[in-house]
């Protein structure tokens, strides 16, 4: 996804964490509508980032693999 609305959080390096509260965090200070784009090295932060976006009600559009790295694509919703 592509656009002005699009915010990036560069989180490869990170370990968990402090991806889980970063991305979180970020997301409570976005506007209703706004794409976020999380950027991560570890499966594992993946993994709890994808639970987190769901126990905040937020929408995990995609998530896409370039080698080992994860592209995450979350829509704010609230």
């Amino acid at each position: 996804m592509s656009g002005e609305n699009v915010k990036v959080l560069d989180l490869r390096g990170e370990i968990c964490p402090m991806p889980v509260l970063k991305t979180r965090k970020k997301l409570e200070e976005m506007d209703k509508a706004e794409i976020l784009e999380v950027i991560v090295d570890s499966p594992v932060a993946k993994e709890n980032i994808g639970r987190a976006v769901k126990e905040l009600g937020e929408e995990l559009v995609e998530i896409k693999e370039k080698g080992h790295i994860f592209h995450m694509t979350i829509k704010k919703t609230k």
